[in-house]
Parts: structure tokens; C-alpha cells; sequence
């Protein structure tokens, strides 16, 4: 009889098998893998996900990645999927294994990585698309940007002028493999998360968390060429929903293959992200 447990921190080894089933952008080192038996953050709350029992046999294996944040002065439960396999004996059982995850109501839920396969029965449940397009902004775009805008990357230089919340993703983040700069205007800033990936064997700076929309489109062109040379990449790649569905001047506007999914009772798409995510977990 097949039961669907709690993953346990043991239960690593016998499960790290399974992960050679997941395509992934590239191969993942077995300690990347491992750190999604373990919590990254101290807002991360198990369980860190399930398995799909055999008797004492792991047969399949779902990731979860929840937090709890505060986003517009209320506190959120933010539940991320992550890497669902199941032995290929056992494929006719996969769906089991999303049940405890579909079935709650009460959370917000994303999946920003679905397998095509997926992605019908997700939208069953009542799940959205969290965006359809991505903007590209390349290094030679104009510098349009406001002339009194001005960029910073020692973020902790600038502590006193961040929020507590913007405080605290600097923290959780820097463990990581990631790039953060400010964008200042007078006394109010804008505070970007990014990290380094490679599309097509190309370079590009990802954006996964923006503190004001509204600051990053007025003023991010003045320093796209300054941001890509120091990263060593060709662009920025942004989600649609991140900058409030507007064009930033000079980007390129590209409809995603695989578009992220959500369902939420209290957020909109627009509030969001992939900060806490296995884009950083899994460092993809």
C-alpha cells in the first residue's frame, strides 16, 4: 500500500536517486540537492516536503518550500513547489504526492518551474498563470533614466534607510549566490535581489525581487550598461508581474514557454516573487 509521508532529513540519501529523473538547467552538485532537506532561512516552516511510500520503499519524492512573510503589513504563508519525481514504476501514483499541496486553501501557492504534463491539472485547481511574459532589458539600452537616480552595491552601507523587511531579504540572500543593488532618488530607494543565470548558454542578471516597482522603471536605464559589466552579463531579465504588468522603456517584451503558476486568497500576481525560492535553494 502507497502512503504519502512528511520527508524526513534522513531520507536524503534514499531519495537523491530520484532527483536524476528532473531535468535541470544544469547538472546539480548532490549538496545542492541536500539543501532542500533543510531549512535556509529562519522563516521557513516544515513540512520541507513529502514522499510517496512502498512499505519502507521511497517511491517519489515533492519538495515544499513555505515561508512566512509580511508583505503589506500582513503576515502571508508562502508555499513553493519544487522537483516532483516519482520512480517510473510508480509514475501511475504521481499525483498523490500533490495532494497535501493542491489541497490547501488557505496558503498561497506557486510553481515556477511546471513540467507541461503538470500544468493542465494545476489549472484544474484553480491555479493562474503568474506570468506569461518576460522583459528583457540588453546592456545597450539608451541611459533615460532619471538624472538625479543613483545606484548602489554595498547594500549594508545602506542599512539605515532600509525597511526591516528589506533588511532581513539582504540577510537571507547573501548566504547565496546573488547580486543586490539600490537604487536611490532623494530619500527613497528601491532595494533589487538578482542572480547570475545562463539562457541558451548566454549570461543574463535574473530579477527576482524589486521593492519599488515604480522607482526601478524610472530609473533602471541609467545603469543597465553599468549593472551588466559588472555581472559579466547581457542583460536583465525581469517577470512581468514584478514590474505591475508595465514596459520599461527599451525592453524586449518575450512570452514564456513554461509560465510560472499560482493560486493565492490574498495576494495578487504583482506582490508575488521568487526571493524565497529554488531558484536560490537549488541555485539555479
Amino acid at each position: 500500500m502507497l502512503n504519502v509521508l512528511p520527508v524526513k532529513k534522513e531520507n536524503f540519501n534514499e531519495v537523491y536517486p530520484l532527483f536524476e529523473q528532473i531535468p535541470t538547467p544544469a547538472p546539480l552538485a548532490k549538496e545542492r540537492w541536500r539543501n532542500l532537506f533543510n531549512r535556509q532561512w529562519d522563516c521557513q516552516v516544515e513540512p520541507l516536503g513529502y514522499v510517496l511510500m512502498n512499505a519502507n520503499e521511497i517511491a517519489g519524492y515533492i519538495g515544499l518550500i513555505t515561508v512566512e512573510r509580511k508583505i503589506h503589513e500582513q503576515r502571508h504563508r508562502i508555499t513553493g513547489l519544487t522537483s516532483w519525481t516519482v520512480n517510473k514504476q510508480y509514475g501511475g501514483h504521481a499525483i498523490k504526492l500533490i495532494f497535501p499541496f493542491i489541497r490547501d486553501q488557505e496558503r498561497t501557492l506557486t510553481c515556477f518551474t511546471p513540467a507541461k504534463s503538470v500544468d493542465a491539472v494545476f489549472r484544474r485547481f484553480g491555479f493562474q498563470e503568474l506570468n506569461a511574459f518576460l522583459q528583457v532589458i540588453p546592456f545597450w539600452v539608451m541611459p533615460v533614466g532619471q538624472k538625479d537616480y543613483q545606484i548602489s552595491f554595498d547594500i549594508e552601507q545602506h542599512r539605515p534607510i532600509l525597511t526591516k523587511g528589506d533588511w532581513q531579504i539582504y540577510c537571507d540572500h547573501r548566504q547565496f549566490a546573488s547580486e543586490h543593488f539600490i537604487l536611490k532618488n532623494g530619500k527613497t530607494y528601491c532595494y533589487v535581489v538578482a542572480k547570475r543565470i545562463l539562457k541558451k548558454r548566454l549570461p543574463f542578471l535574473h530579477i527576482h525581487y524589486i521593492s519599488d516597482k515604480e522607482q526601478f522603471r524610472e530609473g533602471i536605464q541609467k545603469f543597465v550598461a553599468m549593472i551588466c559589466y559588472r555581472t559579466k552579463t547581457l542583460g536583465l531579465i525581469i517577470f512581468d508581474s514584478y514590474l505591475g504588468y508595465k514596459k520599461v522603456t527599451g525592453a524586449i517584451r518575450i512570452k514564456m514557454p513554461d509560465k510560472p503558476l499560482f493560486r493565492s486568497p490574498t495576494l495578487p500576481a504583482e506582490d508575488v516573487d521568487s526571493l524565497y525560492s529554488e531558484f536560490f535553494v537549488l541555485d539555479f
